[in-house]
């Protein structure tokens, strides 16, 4: 599930996580964003400030609200399961770097301490998104007799550094956390450039917030496997709501296994979610998993069909964490008018 955007330079990244966890939001700043054409106005919107922050990159926005079930479920994992999320997203970045396509270059900065790999800007005032295929970057092709591979990850156009990207990742807590333009390293290099507005800093911002409130939605499960282009053995057909935070059914005797937050879960994981006729059945049933990235999708974050329009506003949210000091794939997708009905 982590593996289109564990890639992401960790400002970006940390809007992400946080603003899938208000998909109902996501959804509605995009159908805004396409109507009125007006990235300006942005911060005048009564979003979260992390939705606020990626409608500033609207490639972004758009590919989070075309795979709404995908930024949902993106969102519970990381409620629910934040450590979880972040350990997936170090483990996809160490099998792009052991494969030599996570590197230093003109467009991003990877630092390497202990087992932790940080992506940041490598320039003051712009930030590019990376676009790649999973399957690709994560397991091959790989380098052989010591020659570097064809680079596999692409940057689409630079994108301004704003105010906006206030949050970062704590690795060592397993979570975002707000630095509100305080630290050294990418923050003290952006930091003249950038206009800092109250909207991204002050101190009503100092315990970051998540919407627990999205992790009561239903989704459908099974149409998550059309995202899974890494290990295509493992499938969600198993899961509801009910279901999925159970490790195991004793009176069926069989073994019910959470998603994985990154998709790459070993084989044996996904052949142990289900009885050998049912495997033999979902892989027959299974979409080609020649797309690496996912088409749009009209549902919103919340229902077992997908059928009903999201209410606009989410209920209210809830605080999450206490500061820590800073410390320093898809391409953009142009809809049309008439695809979001």
């Amino acid at each position: 599930m982590l593996a289109p955007i564990a890639l992401y330079p960790d400002p970006l990244l940390a809007q992400v996580l946080l603003a899938a966890t208000f998909a109902d939001q996501v959804d509605e700043a995009a159908r805004w964003l396409h109507d009125s054409n007006n990235p300006s106005a942005v911060d005048d919107q009564a979003w979260d400030v992390s939705v606020k922050a990626v409608a500033h990159y609207p490639s972004v926005l758009y590919m989070m609200s075309d795979q709404l079930d995908w930024t949902t479920a993106l969102g519970q994992a990381y409620v629910d399961q934040s450590t979880d999320v972040m350990t997936s997203v170090q483990r996809l970045r160490s099998l792009a770097r052991s494969g030599g396509h996570l590197i230093t270059n003109d467009q991003q900065q990877v630092n390497v301490t202990g087992d932790t790999i940080e992506i940041f800007p490598a320039q003051p005032q712009y930030l590019y998104v990376p676009s790649y295929d999973p399957g690709m970057v994560y397991f091959g092709p790989f380098s052989s007799f010591g020659a570097a591979p064809a680079n596999l990850i692409f940057f689409g156009p630079a994108l301004p550094i704003g105010a906006w990207l206030n949050h970062g990742c704590d690795w060592r807590r397993h979570r975002i956390y707000y630095h509100g333009w305080r630290g050294d390293g990418w923050i003290a290099r952006s930091r003249p450039i950038i206009h800092i507005t109250n909207v991204y800093v002050n101190n009503r911002l100092a315990f970051v917030q998540i919407n627990r409130n999205g992790t009561r939605r239903q989704l459908n499960y099974t149409d998550l496997n059309r995202y899974n282009s890494v290990h295509h053995d493992v499938n969600y057909s198993n899961l509801t709501r009910s279901n999925r935070d159970n490790a195991a059914n004793t009176e069926s005797g069989k073994t019910k296994t959470k998603g994985n937050p990154d998709g790459a879960a070993s084989q044996a994981e996904g052949r142990r979610a289900l009885s050998p006729a049912k495997e033999r059945g979902a892989r027959e049933r299974k979409p080609s998993p020649v797309q690496t990235a996912p088409q749009p999708m009209a549902e919103p974050s919340g229902g077992s069909t997908e059928s009903v329009r999201p209410v606009r506003q989410p209920q209210r949210k809830e605080l999450q964490h206490s500061p820590t000091p800073g410390s320093g794939l898809a391409p953009p997708h142009n809809r049309p008018a008439d695809s979001r009905k």
